[in-house]
């Protein structure tokens, strides 16, 4: 058996898909030589990252399998970080070194320890994602591969791109009345696939990151984002609202309708609903449940969302949205105001960042 060279591989990490325009990469800490270590790349950041974000700040660890042909060359080997003066390096327990032949293939996952309940893997490419119900609590998946690396290509440290691989989903609400004002309570989405399948692919002489075995989308199945009231006053431009999302990347079925003629039907299909109440700018109450609270006022979804993507939907509340029940015994979608034009502005679709789609 040859001797292996004594010479070592350090790893690199460039935290998720952010627009290469975008990125901005500092060299942190440089591998002492024989040892085992990361040399990381820090990318540069968006407005558009949150506290769910997979960050080279809240990164506390990853694991990485490397493959050497048809063997391993380790595997689930976990590299933490690790503070060394002023500097910050992330080692694993194990030294390891480069191959006397052949070339190095590396798959590398990390998550927020917390959402373990929510990640089930399967082997070091395949992961049932499972979002917790609570936005608050859900967790960004991310990956990388760097394939084909050797002890000359890796010299300076071996890139892990690392990318996300859910989706993320943000609200914002304006107000182009004159007329009203609205009191906003959270906002939520609705009819998705809660669960699926993540899943690195090296078939058919490509790599690919894809999505299966979703779960059947369901009336019930939703996820939350409440929030102390806010007021949104006439004529008032796009607002965010609190808590963002990482959810499993599908489909959207539309809502058209309720599922039946039933009073207090909810619809089939996908909305993002706002909880809210309805005043006139003098303040009397226009549209609430009927005991002066905040009611759900849904608007319908109907497109796609892909791995890495976060989509912005912007909200016109002066259209009204429809009633999340059905009002009237007619299977149609009942409208909260009247003679209303019931409208999103935009969504904004990007990797992470800024971007806009008008629709």
């Amino acid at each position: 058996m040859s001797v292996m060279k004594k010479s070592v591989f350090c790893l690199a990490l460039a935290v998720i898909a952010v627009l290469s325009a975008c990125n901005k990469t500092q060299v942190i800490e440089e591998a002492a030589s024989g040892e085992i270590t990361l040399r990381p790349l820090l990318s540069g950041r968006t407005k558009a990252s949150s506290t769910l974000d997979m960050t080279a700040d809240n990164l506390q660890s990853f694991t990485v399998n490397a493959r050497n042909g048809d063997h391993f060359l380790f595997e689930n080997e976990v590299y933490t970080k690790t503070d060394i003066g002023e500097s910050v390096a992330y080692v694993s327990e194990h030294k390891h070194y480069w191959p006397s032949s052949g070339s190095v293939d590396f798959f590398a996952y990390a998550y927020d320890e917390d959402g373990a309940s929510q990640v089930s893997k399967t082997d070091y490419k395949t992961f049932v994602v499972t979002p917790d119900a609570n936005a608050t609590k859900q967790v960004d998946l991310v990956y990388a591969v760097a394939k084909e690396q050797d002890e000359t290509s890796g010299a300076g440290g071996v890139p892990l791109t690392f990318q996300h691989t859910g989706s993320k989903i943000a609200v914002k609400v304006k107000n182009s009345s004159s007329t009203l004002k609205f009191e906003i309570e959270g906002w939520k989405v609705a009819y998705l696939s809660d669960s699926g399948t993540f899943t690195y692919s090296e078939s058919n002489g490509g790599d690919t990151f894809q999505w299966n075995n979703l779960a059947a989308k369901e009336i019930g199945t939703e996820y939350r984002s409440t929030f102390a009231t806010k007021h949104i006053d006439p004529r008032t431009d796009a607002t965010p609202l609190e808590g963002s999302m990482i959810l499993v990347p599908q489909t959207l079925d539309k809502a058209t309708a309720y599922a039946s003629a039933d009073l207090g039907a909810k619809p089939t299909g996908a909305y993002i609903a706002v909880k809210m109440k309805v005043h006139s700018a003098g303040g009397l109450p226009i549209i609430h449940d009927g005991n002066d609270n905040a009611l759900w006022a849904v608007w319908p979804v109907g497109n796609t969302w892909n791995p890495g993507c976060l989509y912005t939907y912007t909200i016109e509340l002066s259209g009204g949205g429809y009633y999340e029940t059905n009002q009237d015994g007619n299977a149609d979608l009942d409208p909260i105001l009247e003679d209303t034009e019931i409208q999103f502005v935009f969504v904004e679709v990007a990797n992470w960042d800024e971007n806009a789609e008008n629709l």
